[in-house]
């Protein structure tokens, strides 16, 4: 990829997720959330499936009913 710009990225420490590199110099990783009830196991890993085949180096979960709870309670 051409570079057009001058980038100038904060310093910063470089950790891992699994094999994944975050931080530092290492090349900015495509992340993503799931935000299916991670109950329905099926859902949840056909959309990490998907985000996977859009090019997601990561992908998080939630526990979708517990956050729309918590959501729900603090209205």
């Amino acid at each position: 990829m051409k570079q057009i710009h001058k980038i100038n990225r904060r310093l910063s420490k470089q950790i891992f997720v699994g094999n994944v590199a975050i931080g530092g110099d290492s090349p900015i990783s495509v992340q993503s959330m799931t935000n299916t009830d991670t109950c329905d196991v099926d859902s949840t890993v056909n959309q990490i499936l998907s985000l996977e085949n859009a090019g997601a180096d990561l992908v998080r979960g939630c526990r979708f009913q517990l956050w729309m709870q918590q959501r729900h309670s603090k209205k």
